[in-house]
């Protein structure tokens, strides 16, 4: 799973509005299947807030930092010459 595409999909949603695969599919250009299982993934870690079963809604969770920041975070924990690649306090990201 690329980020780009994590992010692009993530980016797609608004906070407090909800969502089908079919719409996050339509919004962000990117194939339902694909859709899907990244959706998956943005609830399984708390990016996203999943609702219903047949046929699941999603929304974006209010956070301070998008899911490829997080990750771009966490590797600086592990890989400490990659911290300037972080945006600065400075510079928040919007």
């Amino acid at each position: 799973m690329q980020s780009s595409w994590i992010e692009g999909i993530w980016a797609s949603m608004k906070q407090g509005k909800y969502y089908s695969v079919q719409d996050l599919s339509n919004a962000s250009g990117y194939p339902r299947s694909l859709v899907a299982e990244v959706t998956l993934f943005l609830s399984k870690y708390g990016f996203a807030e999943r609702i219903g079963v047949d046929e699941p809604l999603f929304t974006r969770v209010k956070l301070e930092l998008s899911p490829v920041e997080t990750v771009k975070l966490l590797e600086c924990v592990t890989e400490p010459e990659l911290a300037a690649e972080l945006p600065s306090v400075k510079d928040p990201v919007k």
